[in-house]
């Protein structure tokens, strides 16, 4: 399945064009304007694009993930877009770096055919990471905010020839320069070439999106006439922003906060106007549909306990999606793996935060999984250390409209992570707090889930943030990485330990460091004989979100030798190195395959180290585990599938 089915802004566009209305592309500059536009998107269930300049990257980065956060808690679509970005070097950090679903590359300021190429170039490494592409096609007359390097330049129209050019280096959305201009009309007001709009609609027969920007002093009536003649994306400044910017200037005597509300009522209302004028009211509820070839609705949701969820967790529709594209075969033994009909279905969706990001301990005898959020905030605004995260338990069935799931008391295991079966409950990586110590946490799997800290501190220096662990079979020994994610992320200490990989043995309570040299140890897994330790390091990926592709992104493979009646480990080597994102969660299979959750899903390596293939999941997978007889179960953050593999794959942690 290409990620280009879910992505969630040309999702979105799509719906408009196939249903004849427009999407208001909206500017925001401050965390006011995110409140009101997503408000009124609610109350009018409307789709939304929520859009912010370059300039916000270097001003106000956090603005970006405030956006994010509204938008993956809306009731209804909204995607988070780049406006106007002019310089490639910011592009592709933001793509790295940034939860945008979509980015304008808009390389307008160069001549024709270096914008061309140029835009193809950046397209690509865009596209590498699911972010759709907007390029500008001719040259926009005029500059606003964020958009100077084409302010002093002549406009030009768009030709069929460059309609031609760009939809052939692969863009997905384009605005055409057919009269619009950026900034303020003269007094004569708007003058567009309609039918050249339409003639270059007609023109792009639906192959990509169409775009309309400059839209300061548009009427209703001209709105509605550029999305009769194709137009799906309406992007939106001054027309929304005006009467807000009026308002505060005029009531600026008044106390702050009562003005800045006033503001957020009177931006919300005339959205609410807008979205009415061009037909995206009511729309909202129906934005999917265009993808039912991936997803099929299934079922209503589970709702979770009510006093744990504490109005935080809601779910959309249960969905399945069996499209075979999903499993990505590079050598001919990956099909052996996926049987005669592998399926990958979705199980579970949580919009209000990433529930689903770690741990990942299946217990057989009750048919559950446990799993761990990725870290969240109840506000936007919620500072690190008051941040969360959710421990939630899922009781499966082999009918996936029947899966179930609640949240569960997490206060004692301060920052959860990692997990692995241990004894009868289960054993967490606690990262830790700046007031809590982060360590391993033993966890009863029945109500009320009482815990207890075994080992938080190596001889008296607390561990960093301890990340992931496994139980040796044998000896009952722990094996676990202490990375140092919780101090870059801001919510741990300043670390006093290296990056390493311990062993901790629950008999004697004593902790040895068995291996360094590590960026940011984090996935760890034994072979079926525990011969071999594999351990993934995800250094590219550093804990405020910065990508550094120089850095490792690797598995290494270690053995685990006896030398003086003591476990070392030995005869470390490069065991794989993954393309896309980080390897982070590691299984084995019991034939000694190699699975890690990457940047696009799950990547499966032979025990010889060559990659036989990939279960793609769109937005990838921090961690998964096997279940019974085949099964695989996916944690897509915001998401669970489960996938099907041939029925005598098993994993080599339960060998069930």
């Amino acid at each position: 399945m290409s990620w280009k089915y879910t992505n969630k802004t040309l999702q979105i566009l799509k719906s408009a064009e196939e249903g004849g209305y427009g999407v208001l592309a909206a500017i925001v500059y401050n965390v006011e304007h995110i409140t009101a536009f997503v408000k009124a998107a609610n109350s009018r269930k409307s789709p939304l694009i929520i859009q912010l300049f370059p300039s916000a990257l270097e001003m106000t980065p956090s603005l970006v993930f405030a956006a994010a956060a509204a938008a993956r808690s809306a009731e209804v679509p909204i995607s988070v877009h780049l406006d106007h970005a002019q310089d490639a070097t910011q592009i592709k950090y933001a793509a790295d770096n940034y939860p945008f679903d979509s980015i304008m590359v808009d390389m307008s300021h160069y001549e024709r055919l270096e914008n061309i190429q140029k835009t193809k170039e950046l397209k690509e490494y865009c596209h590498s990471r699911t972010i759709a592409v907007e390029a500008e096609t001719g040259r926009i007359e005029g500059g606003e905010d964020g958009i100077m390097d084409t302010g002093d330049l002549a406009g030009i129209l768009t030709s069929a020839e460059d309609v031609e050019d760009f939809i052939s280096a692969g863009v997905d959305l384009i605005a055409p320069s057919v009269g619009n201009i950026h900034g303020d009309y003269g007094p004569e007001g708007p003058q567009l070439h309609l039918e050249r709009l339409q003639q270059v609609y007609s023109q792009i027969n639906r192959r990509v999106g169409l775009v309309l920007h400059g839209t300061n002093d548009f009427s209703p009536e001209l709105t509605k006439e550029c999305i009769k003649a194709g137009v799906s994306k309406i992007n939106v400044n001054k027309l929304l922003l005006a009467p807000w910017q009026q308002h505060i200037e005029g009531n600026i005597h008044k106390p702050l906060t009562q003005v800045m509300q006033e503001g957020i009522d009177v931006l919300t209302k005339e959205t609410e106007r807008w979205m009415d004028i061009i037909g995206s009211s009511g729309q909202g509820l129906y934005i999917g549909q265009l993808s039912e070839r991936a997803c099929t609705p299934r079922a209503s949701p589970h709702r979770p306990n009510a006093e744990l969820g504490k109005g935080n967790l809601t779910t959309r529709p249960i969905a399945q999606m069996s499209d075979i594209s999903a499993f990505v075969a590079h050598d001919e033994r990956f099909k052996s793996l996926l049987g005669d009909s592998p399926v990958l279905e979705m199980l579970a969706e949580n919009t209000r935060y990433p529930f689903a990001h770690e741990a990942g301990v299946f217990i057989q005898s009750t048919n559950e999984l446990f799993i761990t959020s990725n870290r969240f905030g109840d506000s936007l605004t919620a500072a690190p250390h008051e941040q969360r995260v959710q421990i939630s338990k899922v009781t499966l069935n082999d009918d996936p409209s029947k899966t179930v799931y609640e949240e569960i008391d997490s206060s004692g295991v301060p920052m959860g992570n990692g997990g692995v079966n241990y004894k009868d409950g289960i054993l967490l990586c606690g990262q830790g707090l700046l007031d809590q110590p982060s360590g391993l946490y033993e966890m009863s799997t029945t109500a009320p889930y009482k815990v207890q800290l075994l080992v938080s501190d190596f001889y008296g220096r607390p561990f960093n943030s301890v990340n992931d662990v496994i139980v040796h079979s044998v000896d009952g020994s722990i094996w676990f990485t202490d990375p140092t994610y919780g101090s870059e992320q801001l919510y741990r200490p300043s670390p006093k330990l290296p990056s390493q990989l311990y062993r901790y043995d629950p008999q004697t309570k004593s902790t040895r460091a068995m291996a360094d040299g590590f960026g940011h140890p984090n996935g760890l897994c034994f072979s079926p004989d525990e011969k071999t330790l594999y351990v993934t390091d995800t250094d590219r990926e550093h804990g405020g979100g910065t990508l550094h592709d120089d850095r490792a992104s690797t598995i290494y493979a270690f053995d685990v030798s006896t030398i003086h009646g003591e476990p070392f480990l030995t005869n470390r080597r490069l065991f794989a190195f993954a393309d896309q994102g980080i390897p982070d969660g590691i299984k084995c299979d019991m034939e000694g395959n190699v699975y890690s959750g990457c940047g696009d899903g799950v990547n499966v390596w032979s025990p010889g180290g060559i990659l036989l293939g990939r279960i793609l999941v769109e937005g990838g997978a921090a961690n998964f585990c096997f279940g019974r007889g085949g099964e695989m179960f996916i944690l897509n953050e915001n998401r669970i599938w489960r996938a099907r593999l041939g029925r005598h794959v098993r994993g080599a942690l339960l060998r069930i």
